[in-house]
């Protein structure tokens, strides 16, 4: 899913930021910038506030998963002994 779609946000703003996305570095996109942040004087800055601290602390469960896999695969590519021990251990009980 989309994280700008999942915010709770206007719905002319949510396009906005969309469009945004789409433009290239120029006077267009400095424009549209300034449009956004017009229309972010209206909205309710705690859902986009909450939706940046998920995003900067990971997504929960789901980041912490990621780093252990990375783990894994980190420790399967450096072909760490004792790394793998563990692992075994693990899967063995």
């Amino acid at each position: 899913m989309d994280q700008i779609s999942s915010i709770e946000i206007p719905q002319e703003l949510r396009e906005a930021v969309l469009f945004a996305k789409k433009l290239k570095k120029s006077e267009t996109r400095r424009r549209q910038m300034q449009y956004i942040g017009t229309l972010m004087r209206d909205a309710d800055p705690e859902p986009i506030r909450k939706a940046l601290e998920e995003i900067s602390r990971g997504r929960g469960p789901d980041a912490q998963l990621f780093r252990e896999l990375e783990q894994w695969r980190n420790g399967l590519i450096d072909d760490d002994d004792e790394f793998l021990g563990n692992t075994c251990s693990v899967f063995r009980s």
